[in-house]
């Protein structure tokens, strides 16, 4: 029996020619769709790259940003050590080149110095301080500073000194005393429940684009509680005076000095407010020394709860007294004598006033008496 090859009617009929244009457009399909695939690996090369590159320029920013400036030294360090190498390691191949052998000779004369070529001084050394920091810092006392000084060194008041570290104005520093130093001239806040940007700004009468853009901070510009804000060119709150203790003493004896003729207790003889059913004494304005008004003995010197401030009370042991209210200094203690006319303190504006000027009032007994009736 004969076994013949059965093609199907189509195959057997087809020229060769047609099955040779159908392999060339499967061979060019072929390529096409690997052409694809690489420009597509390509692509998502070059996009990853770009991301990489944009990220790697975002986080150098906000660095530099975050530095305020400090980090400028350190990058033109790296960049002239880089310049360096590459000088270093390019060199002698370029040295060879009859390009660099020509300007070597034509300048070698620029390089000939005489003795009378002035050297250009020094530049000054740049100081950490000059730069504007983004943090706070602490900062040791040392022997014979004060906070003039320090707030000189990094350019800040001294109040925004004191607030930071929560110190009285006067307040004697000691060797070894920590301080908080801000970056900035203004306040370093530490965030509370309930303080916002807008809450901030309005507190301490800044524009809150300045509290926004000096913390780096990003929308919706949300507080954590317990960060610390730093609050440039802050309007710094005066904290009121504490009050000190009352003193009061009270006579052991009859008390010699007075003479019953009443000076006027300041030069300046400008009154503000007068003697009044509601006002036991005279206003007198203007910044002066004050002197005792008689001779007597000093029962009262410090801080008055009630309104006066500084204050001293003078008992003249002849039935008068005289007090004298919102004192910026205080020269005299308690139990002193003082001569009539002898400077016992400056005025002020202490307590509860508004200006400069002194409270005068002067006793006869346990009532107070019209002061320009024995002036």
């Amino acid at each position: 029996m004969t076994n013949y090859l059965l093609l199907p009617a189509n195959r057997r009929s087809r020229p060769p020619l047609t099955d040779f244009l159908r392999f060339l457009v499967f061979l060019l399909l072929y390529f096409k769709n690997k052409a694809l695939s690489l420009l597509s690996f390509f692509g998502q090369v070059i996009f990853s790259a770009l991301s990489a590159i944009g990220w790697t320029k975002f986080q150098v920013t906000r660095k530099l940003i975050f530095g305020r400036g400090a980090l400028g030294q350190p990058v033109s360090h790296v960049a002239v050590v880089t310049l360096a190498v590459a000088i270093f390691i390019t060199g002698n191949v370029l040295s060879g080149s009859p390009l660099i052998r020509r300007i070597s000779v034509a300048e070698a004369s620029d390089f000939i110095t005489t003795p009378d070529t002035l050297s250009a001084p020094p530049a000054p050394e740049t100081k950490t301080s000059d730069f504007i920091r983004a943090e706070a810092l602490t900062y040791e006392v040392k022997p014979g500073e004060t906070l003039s000084s320090i707030g000189a060194a990094y350019k800040l008041s001294t109040d925004a000194i004191l607030y930071a570290n929560n110190l009285e104005e006067g307040g004697i520093l000691s060797v070894g005393q920590k301080l908080t130093i801000p970056p900035v001239d203004g306040v370093l806040h530490t965030v509370k429940k309930g303080d916002t940007v807008e809450s901030l700004a309005k507190k301490y009468d800044v524009p809150p684009q300045a509290i926004i853009e000096f913390n780096y901070l990003f929308e919706p510009f949300t507080l954590s509680i317990g960060d610390k804000v730093v609050v440039p060119d802050a309007k710094i709150p005066q904290a009121a005076p504490k009050p000190k203790p009352y003193y009061a003493a009270v006579p052991t004896g009859p008390i010699v000095g007075g003479t019953g003729q009443f000076l006027w207790p300041v030069a300046p003889r400008y009154i503000t407010q007068y003697f009044t059913s509601y006002h036991n004494g005279i206003d007198i304005g203007g910044y002066s020394p004050i002197y005792a008004t008689d001779g007597g003995k000093v029962v009262a010197s410090g801080w008055n709860p009630w309104g006066l401030g500084n204050h001293i009370r003078i008992n003249h042991g002849n039935g008068y007294s005289s007090t004298y209210g919102h004192l910026s200094r205080i020269d005299v203690s308690i139990g002193q004598l003082v001569a009539r006319g002898e400077v016992i303190g400056m005025t002020g504006n202490t307590g509860h006033s508004f200006g400069t000027h002194l409270h005068f009032t002067i006793q006869h007994g346990a009532r107070a008496i019209n002061p320009l009736s024995v002036l």
